[in-house]
């Protein structure tokens, strides 16, 4: 499960419009589960962000394809 969000997840200063998921961490920054633009700074996918990447069935197929 947890490929099913592998180069899918990274962080920014506010929630992302592409993003499925979105939450503010501890230390600020808005971690976004989806679709990243081009210039995202990349986060390691865990099992939570590709159980998360279920909840929009669209972003699951286009992981896949």
């Amino acid at each position: 499960m947890t490929a099913l969000a592998e180069n899918r997840v990274w962080h920014s200063a506010e929630r992302s419009p592409q993003a499925v998921a979105a939450w503010r961490t501890g230390v600020g920054t808005v971690r976004n589960i989806g679709v990243p633009p081009a210039a995202a700074d990349l986060l390691p996918a865990t099992l939570e962000d590709g159980y998360l990447m279920l909840l929009d069935p669209s972003a699951a197929t286009e992981v896949a394809a």
